[in-house]
């Protein structure tokens, strides 16, 4: 069968997508949405860095028309995500997988490695298929694969985006570090723990103040910490034209879930790939004002439990145990169907 866009090849390859298209066959999927993490990463970032080099080198050191093109890059993506997406043993999971059909883009299962070659080809014709239509496009931010929320320059007013909580080797940073500082290293004396507002809050400078504060929150850390109680989350997005901030579907954590589940469930809430989220806490709740959970980045998973942790550890109010914390959501806007 021909094949006439991207959409196609991810078909071709046997990747299920999961969005509207999952209850109504009819609808023409121009952001495909996935439920593994592997086949996210392969398509969000590896596909992305390639196609950034070749919008970058086209026509100086990169020709598309080359059937060689990104070979051993492409070698060297399947040895890492081949047999985690496309695995040879029968008790695998293949359940983000197609049932294959004679006759269709996928006719027959797809195994790596023994399919490696028609797996390349499609990968690469994915890379040739993409378009870019955008003059804010950041290619060195595909190139050096720091994801979606990096790869638009904003031309118009919006707020700026808070210091991520990972530097930039993945491990836990500085926001990070001192949240597990507040949850897991407490002082005989309240006196000797530090939890002056940041300075862009409102705050009560007086010493009654201060240690009111400082007795609530560390109270709610020994009394709560091994205890689980819903936490809402309340969904928002940054308009990237206006720069104003745009609803979205709430979603409750219980605290016992994983950052992968976590971002699964707010794909599914608000129908988009999201690829960031950040938490902006009460002051009652954390000292920390804010922090930042890129999806699939290394460490990504300690940072999430951390959020955890001091969302566990929050006073909870006599009547109604549900804490509520506002998210603002990186929201995919990248790798249309063109």
């Amino acid at each position: 069968m021909p094949y006439a866009g991207v959409i196609d090849y991810i078909e071709a390859l046997g990747l299920r997508t999961f969005g509207k298209e999952v209850e109504d066959p009819t609808v023409i999927v121009k952001r495909p949405k996935f439920n593994n993490e592997y086949v996210r990463r392969l398509y969000k970032i590896e596909l992305l860095a390639l196609w950034g080099l070749l919008l970058r080198d086209e026509g100086t050191t990169l020709d598309r028309d080359d059937p060689d093109l990104f070979d051993e890059e492409l070698d060297d993506v399947l040895e890492e995500y081949g047999p985690r997406i496309w695995p040879k043993s029968a008790s695998a999971n293949r359940s983000h997988l197609r049932t294959p059909h004679p006759g269709s883009l996928y006719p027959k299962e797809l195994v790596y490695p023994r399919d490696k070659k028609v797996l390349k080809q499609h990968l690469r014709s994915i890379i040739l298929c993409k378009k870019d239509n955008s003059p804010n496009r950041d290619v060195d931010a595909l190139i050096n694969k720091k994801g979606e929320k990096r790869a638009w320059r904003i031309t118009k007013s919006a707020p700026v985006t808070p210091k991520r909580g990972l530097d930039r080797k993945g491990s836990i940073g500085r926001v990070a570090q001192s949240a597990f500082a507040v949850l897991h290293r407490l002082p005989s004396s309240s006196d000797d723990l530090d939890l002056s507002s940041p300075p862009d809050t409102d705050t009560d400078d007086s010493v009654v103040g201060n240690r009111t504060r400082t007795k609530s929150l560390k109270k709610g850390i020994n009394s709560k910490v091994h205890m689980h109680y819903p936490t809402q989350l309340r969904l928002y997005k940054t308009s990237p034209t206006s720069g104003g901030y745009v609803s979205l579907p709430a979603i409750v954590l219980t605290g016992n879930e994983t950052s992968d589940e976590c971002f699964t469930r707010i794909c599914q809430q608000t129908e988009s790939d999201c690829s960031w989220i950040m938490f902006q806490f009460p002051e009652d709740m954390s000292p920390i004002p804010r922090i930042r959970v890129d999806r699939g980045s290394r460490g990504s998973e300690a940072l999430f439990q951390s959020v955890l942790d001091i969302f566990r550890a929050a006073p909870r109010f006599p009547g109604d145990l549900t804490r509520v914390v506002e998210v603002e959501c990186g929201l995919d806007m990248l790798f249309d169907m063109e």
